[in-house]
């Protein structure tokens, strides 16, 4: 299991927030999603490298209308 962050810009809704939590727990190998807004907002996500990558994720997310990259959030919600 492994953690990694997402940066998505201009998440200002929570429940937007809540709907890319939704997005990537929906995803195969997603375990856990937890997403926070800002400018930028991100999301922090715990999955199963051997399953899902971080890039396929941002795929997903992208896919959905969402400005998103790898990086730029932490666990104790700073950039």
């Amino acid at each position: 299991m492994k953690t990694g962050n997402l940066k998505i810009r201009a998440l200002t809704c929570p429940h937007c927030a809540g709907e890319i939590e939704k997005i990537l727990i929906a995803q195969s190998g997603v375990r856990r999603a937890a997403a926070r807004t800002g400018n930028p907002g991100g999301a922090e996500v715990q999955y199963e490298e051997s399953r899902v990558t971080l890039e396929q994720l941002v795929g997903v997310l992208r896919s959905q209308g969402y400005d998103a990259e790898i990086g730029g959030y932490s666990a104790g919600g700073a950039p």
